[in-house]
C-alpha cells in the first residue's frame, strides 16, 4: 500500500527539518497504475471465468455501482472481479514468505467491502465444485493477516484443514491447498445490504483506481533565483485526489526534505498550496513538491529549479588615477616631440 508521512512541520514553518533520515518525497512503489470505471465492469461470469473484468454471481442480485469522484459506488450485493484463470502460474502467488506474492489490498473511502480471491485448492470443474474456495479479507483483515474461506479445503478442520467460514493467516490456508493450487481472479465484494465506495484495489504491484483520472501536479513558477523564492515562494496544484480529503505536502531537494502541510482537498479533489518562502533553498538546486491522499493513498509531484542571482555589476570610475595620469603624461610627451621638430627645421632653413 501506499505510504502515509506523518507530519514533521505544520504549514508556515520558518525552517525546513532536513537531513538523510528524512526523505519523504519518494512515490509509493507501484508496478502500474490503472484506471477502471463502471462501463468496464459489464460482463458477466461464466465457466471458466473470462478474462478481464466481469461482475461475479452473488446469492442476493440487484446491487448497483456507478463511478464517482471519489471512486466506484456500490450499493447491495456486487461482486466484481478480474479473471486471470491460465495466466497465474500454478502454485504462486499467495503465500506472503515466498517469492511473487500478490501483495493484495483494499483502499475504501467509505462503507465495507472485502478483497476477494477465488482459487482451484485441487483438480476442479469449475466454482462451486470440490477443490474451489474463495479466499476473502476486508482492509483491517489484510493489516492483521486474517483470511476467511467460503469453502471447506484441505479436507475441512477435521482433517487438519478448514471448514467454510474459518479464519487464519494467509500462509496457513494456503499451506493445506494442493501445491499446484491456481488462483482463478481477484476482485471485491460487498454484501446484500451493505455499501462501500472502493478506491483501489492493488494486485501484484499492480494498482486498478476506480477514480475518474489519474492525478496531476503543476507548479509556478518552474525556475525561479534564490532571491525571488525568498519574497514568494512558489504555488503547487494538485488534482485526483478524494474530495476533501486530508493531503500530505512534502517539500525535499535531492538530499533531504520533510512534510511541509497537510491540507484538504476541495470538492473536485484538488489542492492548491503556497510553498512557504521561508524555507530555505541553494542555487542550482532542484526541488520536488509532493502530495499524497491520507484516504486514498493517490500521490503525484512536481518540480522546480533554483538559480543563482545575479552578480553585481563591476563598479565604474573606481580607479582612474594612473590611466588620467598616463594619458596626461603621454600627450606631453608628444607636444614636446612637436615643438622639438619644428625648432629644427627653422634651424635648418637658416
Amino acid at each position: 500500500m501506499g505510504i502515509n508521512p506523518r507530519k514533521l512541520i505544520a504549514a508556515g514553518a520558518t525552517a525546513l527539518l532536513v537531513g538523510a533520515s528524512t526523505i519523504l518525497i519518494a512515490a509509493p512503489a507501484s508496478a502500474a497504475d490503472n484506471y477502471v470505471d463502471d462501463s468496464q465492469l459489464t460482463a458477466p461470469e461464466t465457466n471458466p471465468y473470462p478474462a478481464g473484468w466481469f461482475q461475479g454471481n452473488v446469492a442476493t442480485p440487484g446491487g448497483a455501482y456507478v463511478s464517482g469522484l471519489s471512486g466506484l459506488e456500490v450499493t447491495g450485493a456486487i461482486q466484481v472481479l478480474n479473471g486471470i484463470e491460465g495466466t497465474w502460474p500454478a502454485g504462486t502467488g499467495l503465500d506472503p514468505s515466498a517469492p511473487g506474492f500478490a501483495d493484495p489490498g483494499i483502499t475504501l473511502a467509505s462503507g465495507a467491502a472485502s478483497f476477494q480471491i477465488p482459487v482451484f485448492t485441487t483438480p476442479s470443474t469449475g466454482p462451486g465444485a470440490p477443490g474451489y474456495t474463495t479466499l476473502y479479507a476486508d482492509a483491517a483483515g489484510i493489516a492483521s493477516d486474517t483470511w476467511y474461506t467460503s469453502w471447506a479445503i484441505g479436507g475441512g478442520a477435521g482433517a487438519g484443514g478448514y471448514d467454510a467460514g474459518d479464519s487464519a493467516p494467509l500462509a496457513d490456508l494456503v499451506a493445506v491447498m494442493d501445491p499446484d493450487y491456481q488462483v482463478l481472479a481477484f476482485g471485491f465484494n460487498v454484501v446484500d445490504g451493505d455499501s462501500a465506495t472502493v478506491i483501489s484495489l492493488e494486485w501484484a504491484g499492480d494498482t486498478y483506481w476506480f477514480l475518474p483520472a489519474a492525478p496531476t501536479a503543476t507548479v509556478s513558477p518552474t525556475s525561479l533565483t534564490v532571491s525571488e523564492f525568498a519574497t514568494s515562494g512558489v504555488t503547487a496544484t494538485f488534482t485526483g485526489f478524494v474530495p476533501n480529503e486530508d493531503v500530505d505536502i512534502s517539500f525535499a531537494s535531492s538530499s533531504s526534505g520533510g512534510l511541509i502541510a497537510t491540507v484538504p482537498a476541495d470538492a473536485s479533489g484538488v489542492v492548491t498550496v503556497a510553498v512557504p518562502s521561508t524555507l530555505t533553498v541553494a542555487a542550482g538546486e532542484t526541488y520536488t513538491v509532493a502530495a499524497e491522499g491520507l484516504t486514498s493513498l493517490v500521490y503525484t509531484s512536481t518540480t522546480f529549479t533554483v538559480t543563482a542571482d545575479a552578480a553585481a555589476l563591476p563598479a565604474t570610475g573606481a580607479d582612474t588615477a594612473g590611466p588620467l595620469a598616463l594619458g596626461g603624461t603621454l600627450l606631453v610627451a608628444g607636444l614636446a616631440f612637436v615643438l622639438a621638430m619644428q625648432l629644427r627645421r627653422k634651424r635648418a632653413a637658416a
